[in-house]
């Protein structure tokens, strides 16, 4: 089994991160806003495509450590954002060289408030060179994957393209419901969304990527149609 410290803002505003991906990406960050933008995550990370629904995921650029943090429990079966529609279902393949391996939710071409499905640790509160601005969440084994955040340019990139909209740190225990940031157009994106994507993590470290609409994630005790929440668009 493997064991990661939690790592919290420093009292002299850095933020140090649980893994060396979680920590160039926080870097890169205040760099940027600095006006001084650093390449973040690994090296080759351009070279590496995102994964496919059921793959299991042990490294890369979007992989994110798993810390098996297990705390209270709480879940909220909602639409993730304050207003928005379905774009994008789970192993959807239209336009796509790969099947999806989340949901994403529009929400009519500009930002709105993004909610915790599920509570627990942030886990990583950065740049992704695939999800632009990204927060994950974990408890009990679960990962919930929520990406495209505000604020910057579409696109893959290495640095982030704006400053980041996200409203927690890594390491922050957080109630399902909580304000995690808005929704952009970050990161390899074609439009203003969210996506919403699930992971169960093994003692290994390695995590397998689920489908939302059939799991119950940490304080889940009832079926939620996450693909069915919305409005019409």
């Amino acid at each position: 089994m493997k064991f990661y410290l939690v790592a919290r803002r420093s009292r002299d505003g850095s933020i140090p991160g649980s893994s060396a991906q979680s920590r160039w990406a926080a870097i890169a960050a205040q760099e940027w806003i600095l006006g001084d933008a650093k390449q973040v995550g690994h090296p080759n990370e351009s070279d590496i495509h995102p994964t496919y629904p059921g793959e299991v995921v042990e490294g890369g650029s979007y992989y994110w450590d798993p810390l098996f943090y297990s705390g209270t429990e709480s879940f909220r079966c909602a639409l993730p954002v304050a207003s928005g529609y379905l774009t994008s279902s789970y192993g959807d393949m239209e336009g796509r060289s790969r099947a999806h391996t989340g949901i994403d939710n529009g929400t009519y071409g500009k930002p709105t408030d993004i909610y915790a499905p599920m509570g627990g640790i942030v886990t990583h509160a950065g740049w992704s060179y695939w999800l632009g601005w990204t927060v994950v969440i974990e408890n009990d084994g679960w990962q919930t994957i929520l990406g495209h955040i505000c604020c910057g340019e579409s696109g893959k990139r290495s640095a982030p393209s704006g400053p980041s909209s996200i409203s927690f740190d890594e390491g922050d225990i957080i109630e399902a419901g909580a304000v995690l940031g808005q929704t952009g157009d970050t990161g390899n994106s074609t439009g203003v969304h969210l996506h919403f994507e699930v992971r169960k993590c093994d003692e290994d470290g390695s995590c397998r990527i689920r489908d939302p609409n059939s799991v119950f994630l940490a304080g889940q005790d009832s079926y939620c149609a996450w693909e069915a929440l919305g409005c019409e668009r």
